[in-house]
C-alpha cells in the first residue's frame, strides 16, 4: 500500500522526531530534503515520509498534490 508523507516545518520545532515516530508507525521509509529542487518526484519510494524545512507556498503543495503526497504542516 503506498503512503507518501510531506513533513514541511521550520526547524527546530520537533520535526525530525515527528518524522521518525510516524515511519516507525507506519513502517515508512525515511529522507530529508534542503530545497524542493532536490526531491527526484518521480522517483520516490511508495512508502516514504520525509522532512522539508520550507514554506508552505503554493507552488510547493502543488508540487506535492500533483505527485499525490500527503503533507503534514
Amino acid at each position: 500500500m503506498t503512503m507518501q508523507l510531506a513533513i514541511a516545518s521550520t526547524p527546530r520545532a520537533g520535526n525530525t522526531y515527528l518524522r521518525m515516530m510516524l515511519a516507525h508507525l507506519y513502517h515508512l521509509e525515511q529522507k530529508a530534503f534542503y530545497k524542493p529542487e532536490e526531491i527526484p518526484w518521480g522517483q520516490l519510494p511508495e512508502r516514504l515520509i520525509f522532512l522539508l524545512h520550507w514554506p508552505a507556498t503554493e507552488t510547493f503543495r502543488a508540487s506535492l498534490r500533483q505527485s499525490g503526497i500527503q503533507s503534514v504542516v
